[in-house]
């Protein structure tokens, strides 16, 4: 409002000027006047800013009765600006328009006047300074917000990440028990009827012959053992495949607003441990692909296995394709995996971007 204040006071300097009133009551009120303004807009301390406040009020009414009636156009914007009623800021220009009751004829029209326009100037800084300040404290929410989901999201990654290793131990504990009680029994066993085997390889060939036969008996049984305890917690090729895929789906999800679809047959326990590893590359590598050049949000992987002969991946994009291949060194590291196993990689740009590398089963 110092903008509001300064025009106040040029067109007061104008108005003495022209009347010839220019004394020295006008410059010591103007000089005061311009004094406290800028002690305003320099302290803001309560106390400090109150007596500034009550002191120009005061130099108003003096200015008014005892140097120049004008003096009191300098009144309605120092109502607006320092008296606070919050709940009904309206009534200000009431209070200001009131005075009309004690003015001369002769200042009616230009007091209504400019009552009125620093009104509409100080109605439409307000809301504009509390369209502002509104503006900068939801931003400030919206940071705090995004800041606790940030860390909602840390923790949960740190909670997923100790779930992980936490289950891997399990894991591997419950394996070592496993060895431990089948292995370590098979064996502590095993070296006991072979150490009374050799005492009595001199004496009675024939028990020895026998605890020996037992031995092996129970060696084999042991590793029958251990093979079944193996195959138990050994995971299917396919679930381990699957897993490296879902596994990148999830942080593709995490990462972007872009979807990504799975799709597979009931077949996919005829794809190897080779197979899977081309299977995963492609896939990554794609997506990379879609997510960098094809500003797509719909991405859908399909595998399938076809006749028991021929496996098929397919990586396909809803997004603006391209009319002209270049074959880059993506698109060739994904030609050469296929080709290392007797396969090929068919691209397409026609309708969104789709890759699709097929091989065979057996090579």
């Amino acid at each position: 409002m110092l903008i509001s204040e300064f025009i106040l006071i040029v067109y007061y300097v104008l108005e003495i000027i022209n009347n010839f009133s220019f004394g020295i009551l006008s410059v010591g009120f103007i000089l005061s006047y311009i004094i406290i303004t800028m002690g305003q807009s320099i302290f803001h301390k309560k106390s400090i800013y109150f007596i500034l406040t009550l002191i120009k009020f005061i130099l108003i009414y003096f200015g008014y009765f005892y140097v120049d009636s004008k003096t009191i156009i300098f009144l309605p914007l120092n109502l607006y600006t320092n008296i606070k009623i919050n709940s009904y800021p309206h009534i200000k220009v009431f209070i200001a328009l009131a005075i009309l009751l004690i003015l001369p004829n002769d200042l009616i029209q230009i007091y209504t006047f400019i009552t009125l326009i620093m009104y509409l100037i100080y109605y439409a800084l307000n809301h504009y300074t509390n369209s502002i300040e509104k503006l900068v404290k939801d931003t400030i929410t919206l940071k705090n917000k995004n800041e606790t989901l940030k860390n909602k999201i840390y923790r949960q990654e740190e909670f997923e990440s100790q779930l992980k290793y936490t289950f891997t131990l399990e894991e591997r504990n419950n394996i070592s028990q496993k060895i431990h009680d089948e292995l370590g029994h098979t064996l502590s066993g095993t070296v006991f009827q072979l150490e009374a085997a050799n005492l009595l390889l001199d004496k009675d060939m024939k028990k020895a012959k026998a605890l020996i036969s037992n031995t092996i008996d129970k060696l084999r049984d042991g590793m029958d053992n251990i093979r079944n305890t193996l195959k138990e917690i050994k995971p299917e090729k396919e679930q381990i495949g699957i897993s490296k895929i879902m596994l990148l789906i999830e942080e593709i999800r995490r990462s972007s607003d872009v979807e990504v679809i799975l799709f597979h047959d009931n077949y996919i326990d005829k794809i190897s441990f080779i197979h899977w590893k081309i299977i995963h590359d492609n896939v990554t590598e794609s997506i990379t692909n879609s997510l960098k050049h094809s500003g797509a949000n719909k991405i859908t992987i399909n595998i399938s296995v076809i006749n028991n002969k021929l496996i098929k991946l397919e990586i396909k994009d809803n997004g603006i394709g391209v009319k002209k291949i270049n074959k880059g060194m993506g698109i060739r590291g994904m030609e050469e995996r296929c080709e290392s196993i007797g396969g090929k990689l068919i691209v397409d740009g026609s309708d969104g971007f789709s890759v699709i590398s097929l091989f065979p089963i057996d090579f």
